[in-house]
């Protein structure tokens, strides 16, 4: 906690749920905090913050193991520091757009056409 209020002089109450979402969803906790102090540094906004929470959480629900999925929607965050869009923060972090990564197949049956 101490790092987290150390690296902003903001509020830190997104921070701190985005830590517990982490934490809850696997991440090791040492590195989640660095991830988010990472983010607060370059002056994400508490919705980025938040949506590296929900972004890994949902992967982690798809199968990606914990600290592939964070590692991947951290990146993609830091790639829309700066650009300021809603939708660039969406298309970044897409775990399709990182090579080398695989998604885990949909269970879902398909439709057809």
């Amino acid at each position: 906690l101490r790092a987290l209020r150390a690296a902003s002089a903001k509020p830190v109450a997104a921070p701190i749920g985005t830590l517990a979402q982490l934490v809850a969803s696997g991440v090791a906790p040492r590195r989640a905090v660095e991830m988010i102090v990472t983010l607060l540094r370059r002056n994400a906004t508490p919705a980025m913050v938040i949506a590296l929470g929900n972004l890994v959480e949902r992967d982690v629900a798809t199968g990606l193991r914990p600290d592939e999925a964070a590692l991947i929607r951290l990146r993609g965050i830091e790639g829309t520091l700066g650009v300021g869009s809603a939708d660039a923060l969406s298309n970044a972090t897409a775990p399709s757009a990182v090579p080398g990564v695989k998604l885990p197949s949909s269970t879902a049956p398909k439709r057809r056409p």
